[in-house]
């Protein structure tokens, strides 16, 4: 019941192990259950030492597609759209991926991030508090959980813990490797004046 991934190659100019690959390619494509995708990389010219190149590239992005681990497009839909209760959606469609794949897989930030943002929207700032407290425990080093939280905090009329989730930000902010300096001074502006106002009228 689990996704298998093959990936198999061998360039033309291996000639020991070019015709027991495209055997084996061929054995495997019509006998494995329906679950293994099988992927064969062309070596079109190429010798043992060139065909890693020419097949790892490929063979990330075969075992990393969407559809096997994104959940469907229709399920992404609602929850961007933000129908019903995203958070329980997320859930189930976590375990389905988890079934998929063989073993638990967490949440992504994006959708961590929605559920935050669904919360906010809807006015439920304990919900938002609850989300955003997530996003930061699974992702630490994403800026996003701390800002979510201290909006959860305005909401919650609550200027202490808005003012701790912004400085908390900051932190981060400070100790991340980034290739942008200039973004992250940006970054740093737009919180250090969203420190600064909370708590005005």
């Amino acid at each position: 019941t689990r996704v298998r991934h093959l990936v198999l190659s061998a360039g033309t100019r291996e000639m020991r192990l070019l015709a027991p690959t495209q055997r084996l390619h061929a054995f495997v494509r019509d006998s494995a259950p329906t679950r293994w995708r099988v992927l064969r990389v062309d070596g079109e010219g190429l010798g043992h030492t060139d065909t890693p190149f020419a097949t790892i590239p490929p063979s990330l992005r075969f075992v990393f597609d969407r559809s096997v681990w994104e959940m469907p497009l229709a399920a992404a839909d609602s929850m961007l759209q933000q129908l019903g209760d995203v958070a329980a959606r997320l859930e189930r469609e976590r375990v389905v991926i988890s079934q998929r794949v063989g073993y638990p897989v967490a949440a992504s930030a994006k959708w961590l991030e929605l559920i935050a943002k669904t919360a906010l929207a809807r006015r439920d700032a304990e919900g938002a508090s609850a989300a955003a407290k997530r996003l930061i425990e699974a992702y630490p080093e994403e800026i996003t959980g701390f800002t979510l939280l201290a909006d959860a905090c305005v909401q919650r009329r609550d200027d202490s813990c808005a003012r701790r989730a912004i400085t908390d930000a900051l932190a981060v902010l400070d100790r991340r490797e980034v290739f942008d300096e200039s973004q992250r001074e940006v970054q740093r502006v737009w919180l250090r004046s969203s420190l600064a106002g909370v708590g005005r009228p």
